[in-house]
């Protein structure tokens, strides 16, 4: 059975997706090498933020600060590598920090 239009295009999304995640960690590994880690085999869902490990997280401010031009994660009051370990392992923080969001 052939593929439709739209599931084409999904499939080229998901490889167009890949290319660029493969970009990116290359990226990471590049400019820190030593705080490289790998990321999980599989995704992560909204309910297994948990499962991260904190270098995985730090990875991910990594690529924030190259995203965005920051000299830093953790630089003055911005404190992204914390945050972001906090928001993904703790459930309650997780829900006060959105609920700060909402609010804000």
């Amino acid at each position: 059975m052939a593929l439709t239009q739209n599931q084409k295009d999904a499939a080229q999304a998901k490889r167009d997706l890949a290319k660029a995640q493969t970009a990116i960690l290359k990226a990471i590994e590049f400019a820190w090498p030593a705080l490289y880690v790998d990321p999980p085999k599989t995704e992560v869902g909204s309910n297994d933020g948990h499962k991260l490990s904190r270098r995985q997280t730090d990875n991910g401010v990594r690529a924030l600060m190259l995203a965005c031009n920051l000299t830093g994660g953790s630089v003055g009051p911005i404190q992204l590598y914390d945050l972001m370990a906090v928001y993904f392992q703790d459930p309650e923080a997780r829900a006060e920090i959105n609920r700060v969001v909402r609010c804000a």
